[in-house]
């Protein structure tokens, strides 16, 4: 039932727990799949965030992925951690094709 409103959506607006200035990614970490298709099934991919979650390289992000899921859970890693650096491509099988950082 739920997966339906994701396939009917237009718009899928998420957060994002970092940034990567280097490379314009967003990341969003969660136990739970409603992330992955939120991003990744509506034809447009909307992500707000605060200035504060922007780190400068994707080495940066890797380390603080490292104690993410430790400080807050006391996992390992999370069960789903998914970057996202912009619309899909012609050879994609999926994703948006619009993407927007707020």
């Amino acid at each position: 039932m739920l997966r339906q409103k994701y396939l009917d959506s237009d718009v899928g607006i998420t957060g994002a727990n970092f940034l990567i200035a280097e490379t314009g990614t967003s990341v969003i970490v969660t136990n739970e799949g409603n992330g992955d298709l939120t991003q990744t099934l509506p034809k447009v991919h909307i992500v707000i965030a605060s200035l504060e979650k922007v780190v400068p390289t994707l080495d940066d992000a890797s380390a603080i992925l490292r104690v993410l899921a430790r400080s807050a859970t006391g996992q390992e890693f999370s069960a789903y951690t998914t970057f996202s650096s912009g619309p899909r491509r012609a050879e994609d099988p999926d994703g948006p094709e619009q993407y927007h950082v707020v």
